[in-house]
């Protein structure tokens, strides 16, 4: 800093008559702070007097000793007389402001000097201080000069920042109170300090236009912060004398430019950030106001009847007049984007009921699409991805109190319908602008912050759909909402459950696209896993747990809905960051019981349900369950998996690709059980894919077969079904749903994980039962008939007409798929199939659905999503998943038939040949983290 020249004629002043009062010395002392003042905004710096009565205080004091008395009323600083005063105070001053606004602070709150002794120099810039007296003092053999001043024994210093805002604002929201209750003004809004627009302000340049103002936010300046409330009443008393035309005139006349000091009594604004700018040779204070780049004055004709404070802002209570923030600290000149959402919403209540909108859904915010806003080239804009998944719209800023929005929407709204349509058929390939935001069906949306602007994507639409705005409907606003969303006064809102699924999906949807996950599915809340937490079956040890679902506890504090950044943080924490062997010890470790967070990201789950469930303790957890997998596989996350890797590129049957997320084709035949004419078709793809594989010549279709239904029904699967291995066999721990998976899962353990002596004595111990799903693969099987467990929450299968389970021979190179069918089967693409004008299997007196026969092997297609349930004769609680029908069933002729190979077999193709050695069936395969539970079926 550099040294004031009233600074030098002070200090001599002081050393050649110390004690003597002088019209020289202390205008000098003043122009020291006043200089101070102006350079620092400092708005209570104040005269200092001569006070002899401080003179006649010194004089008694022993330097040598402490003085008790200091601090209270006066304090005292010194400097010596014998040698350049100028050098030591230029540099205690200098070494200060050299300083951080931080290790200031520090040094005026904690340096014992300060807070015992003096603050040495900067004594002299007490603003609070009124008055002086100096007098010698000896030292040894130097010479000093001490002075004290006073009446304050506390050291206070201005805001050394430059910005001195604090009693500025206090003075300016005192002027607003004041005329807001004068006018009985009902919408005067106090004013925060804003950072945000101080940063706007910074590089302006005070001798150009500003192109920027006017739009959300406004200027004014002073000469210094000290003089507003003169400023404003010099301003406003003036315009007050005009009349009323006259003040509507100058109003006009000043939109285009600035009100100055009355942009202070804008009530709509509600932000300020001001800074010095240069002008010609002096410094002026220029403020910025926003958040409207409007000018409005109250009614100043004195005839308002309206209640100051009455028509505040939301968030914002009316206190004593004016309408101040429930919590300022939350608010913010760019606000937020959790505030811009929740504006937005409400804006879409409103005219969902204005206009009768039957779907017009609530946003929910999406940080997928906010990484991908981010993402975005801007010299490429319109962007070739968009309108597929998402649209998007630019906005000025998440403040939407100037009501900007809400302007050019009504502006749209007001063009006939020919103009619209034209506005549309122009602007439909790249965005409507601010209408986009009123598109019903949209129901995500996420903005990021781009140079001058914010971009916001609105999806999963890619395609334009428009408010019927001709106020001819009659529909009921929210009587048409998604799935899993209720009506919340006319918008459609996701209910507590989807707004925790989608929460999630958004994890996993994150994940699939950082590491080109090929098959992450989207989780759909399941009805069915619902039912059964709320049965209260966790307390149990759930029977299929492991096997068609698992589990996760959430703390009880996440059921909120920003939970998922807890989520995340502890998957990064306990598996993500960690190293290859780190994470496989981590898999091992828990696969048997729960992989905690982890579980959100095992790529084939679907269906999902949470709930406080009772544990072991009778006391309530939080607890997830997912299905239908109770294997997990968890993705690679190393490079090589991101670099061969696409996402989204080997979703399951009837899901299709959504920005790298493998989501249901219809979102409505989604359930935990699924249903079975899906699981049919599925079965008999898979039949159909190993015979191919391994040239199995007889592989044969299924057809659903009610008798097995009917039959299924009275049984109970965890029992001894002795009765099995005659003309049918049965495998469960199964729901409708992922079944495609879950064979080929199985097929892979037992074929590469096993070795072939481990693999024989599976099928062994299956010969009285079952050999798991690998059942579903027995070439000689025809029919299959299937129920629903619900106490067991399993799906039950017969099928039928083989009682032996009949390996095929995987090294068969000689015979090709579909080459050895049955009479009255043919071969159909590998697998061998009836005809379908030559059905055999069952009857009906039904007309088909082509019109061709009157017979049918596969039933209407059924959605297992809640079911009624039946008392089966031995007490077992089922369900049949296929419809009632009057059926005539042909006779079949039901025989048992046992197969046998020679010892030399390496097929393992029958239960009875003798153990070869300890190899595995086929290589092992490279495998990602896997758990097999029970694969060791002992009455399975």
């Amino acid at each position: 800093m550099n040294l004031h020249s009233p600074l030098f004629t002070f200090l001599l002043l002081v050393v050649v008559a110390p004690s003597e009062p002088s019209d020289r010395f202390l205008s000098d002392v003043n122009q020291l702070r006043r200089q101070y003042a102006l350079e620092y905004n400092v708005s209570d710096m104040h005269e200092l007097i001569w006070n002899n009565d401080l003179v006649k205080v010194l004089k008694p004091l022993d330097w040598t000793t402490s003085w008790p008395d200091a601090r209270k009323t006066w304090r005292y600083m010194y400097f010596n007389s014998s040698v350049s005063p100028t050098k030591d105070i230029e540099g205690q001053l200098d070494s200060f402001f050299a300083k951080t606004q931080s290790e200031q602070k520090e040094y005026i709150y904690y340096s014992e000097d300060v807070r015992k002794r003096s603050a040495g120099a900067l004594e002299l810039l007490n603003p609070l201080q009124r008055f002086f007296g100096c007098g010698p003092k000896t030292e040894g053999d130097s010479k000093l000069t001490v002075c004290l001043m006073g009446p304050r024994g506390d050291f206070k210093l201005f805001d050394t920042s430059g910005k001195s805002s604090e009693r500025f604002l206090e003075d300016v929201n005192g002027v607003r109170r004041e005329y807001a209750n004068r006018f009985n003004v009902p919408n005067m809004h106090e004013l925060i300090w804003s950072n945000d627009l101080v940063e706007v302000l910074k590089p302006l340049d005070w001798s150009l236009s500003w192109p920027e103002a006017r739009k959300t936010w406004r200027y004014m300046y002073l000469y210094t912060y000290a003089n507003v409330i003169k400023d404003v009443e010099d301003k406003l008393n003036p315009f007050l004398a005009k009349n009323l035309s006259e003040q509507k005139q100058h109003i006009e006349d000043i939109k285009t430019y600035s009100a100055k000091s009355l942009e202070l009594l804008n009530p709509l604004q509600r932000f300020i950030g001001c800074s010095q700018k240069k002008e010609k040779n002096s410094n002026i204070v220029v403020c910025l106001i926003g958040t409207s780049g409007d000018f409005k004055l109250f009614d100043t004709s004195g005839q308002s009847s309206a209640s100051p404070g009455s028509k505040c802002y939301k968030r914002y209570n009316n206190i004593d007049g004016l309408c101040v923030a429930e919590n300022p600290e939350k608010e913010s000149y760019h606000s937020s984007p959790e505030r811009f959402l929740e504006d937005v919403n409400d804006l879409r209540r409103t005219y969902a009921n204005r206009f009768n909108v039957p779907n017009m859904h609530g946003l929910i915010w999406n940080e997928n699409l906010v990484n991908t806003a981010k993402a975005l080239n801007y010299s490429y804009g319109p962007w070739p991805e968009a309108r597929i998944t998402w649209r998007y719209v630019n906005i000025k800023t998440y403040d939407t109190s100037s009501n900007y929005i809400e302007k050019e929407i009504e502006e749209f709204l007001e063009l006939n319908e020919t103009e619209k349509q034209n506005y549309v058929n122009q602007w439909a390939g790249t965005s409507l602008g601010r209408p986009e935001l009123l598109n019903p069906r949209q129901r995500f949306m996420g903005c990021a912050q781009r140079i001058g602007k914010i971009l916001c994507l609105l999806g999963t639409e890619g395609g334009l759909t428009l408010i019927d705005t001709r106020l001819e409907s009659n529909a009921n606003p929210g009587s048409q909402c998604y799935k899993n969303y209720e009506n919340d006064d006319g918008l459609c809102v996701a209910t507590r459950q989807e707004k925790l699924t989608i929460r999630i999906n958004q994890i996993r949807e994150k994940y699939a696209k950082l590491y080109n996950v090929p098959n992450m599915h989207q989780l759909i809340w399941s009805e069915d896993l619902e039912k059964f937490s709320n049965d209260g079956n966790f307390m149990i040890d759930p029977p299929q747990m492991g096997k068609t679902m698992r589990y996760v506890y959430l703390p009880k504090f996440e059921n909120r809905e920003y939970f998922d950044f807890f989520i995340e943080s502890r998957i990064e924490q306990k598996y993500i960051s960690k190293d290859p062997i780190e994470r496989n010890a981590f898999f091992a470790s828990n696969v048997q019981t729960s992989l905690g967070d982890l579980e959100f990201l095992i790529p084939l789950q679907k269906s999902l349900a949470c709930d406080y469930m009772m544990n072991e303790h009778a006391q309530q957890d939080y607890v997830c369950v997912i299905g239908p997998s109770g294997n997990p596989k968890m993705f690679n996350v190393d490079t090589a998996s991101v670099t061969t890797h696409v996402a989204a590129s080997e979703c399951s049957s009837r899901y299709k690709n959504l920005d790298g997320l493998c989501v249901p084709e219809d979102p409505t035949d989604v359930s935990y059980f699924g249903n079975s004419s899906d699981f049919l078709k599925d079965v008999n793809d898979g039949r159909r894919k190993y015979a191919n594989r391994y040239n199995i010549s007889n592989m044969h279709k299924l057809a659903w077969k009610e008798s097995l239904v009917t039959l299924a029904s009275s049984l109970n699967c965890s029992d001894n079904l002795s009765c099995a291995n005659k003309t049918w066999r049965y495998t469960t721990d199964l729901v409708y749903t992922g079944i495609t998976e879950k064979i080929d899962e199985e097929v892979d353990y037992y074929l590469t994980e096993m070795s072939q002596d481990e693999f024989l004595d599976f099928l062994k111990s299956g010969e009285t039962h079952h050999v798991g799903h690998l059942e579903l693969l027995n070439p000689m099987q025809t029919s299959i008939g299937c129920v629903e467990k619900l106490w067991d929450f399993t799906v039950f299968c017969l099928l039928g007409d083989e009682g032996s389970f009949k390996m095929w021979d995987l090294k068969n190179v000689e015979s090709k798929a579909g080459t050895n069918c049955e009479q009255g089967y043919e071969n159909d693409d590998g697998l061998c199939s009836i005809p379908e004008a030559k059905s055999i299997v069952e009857t009906t007196t039904e007309e088909s659905t082509i019109g061709a026969s009157t017979t049918s092997s596969i039933p209407e297609p059924k959605a297992i999503v809640e079911t009624t349930t039946e008392e089966s004769s031995t007490g077992a609680s089922t369900t049949s998943s296929a419809p009632k029908k009057s059926i005539v069933e042909t006779t079949t002729k039901e025989t048992t038939t046992e197969e046998t190979t020679t010892e030399k077999s390496t097929t393992g193709a029958s239960t009875t040949s003798s153990a070869p050695s300890k190899r595995r069936l086929l290589p092992k395969s490279s495998k990602k983290h896997s758990a097999r539970v029970n694969k060791k079926t002992d009455g399975k």
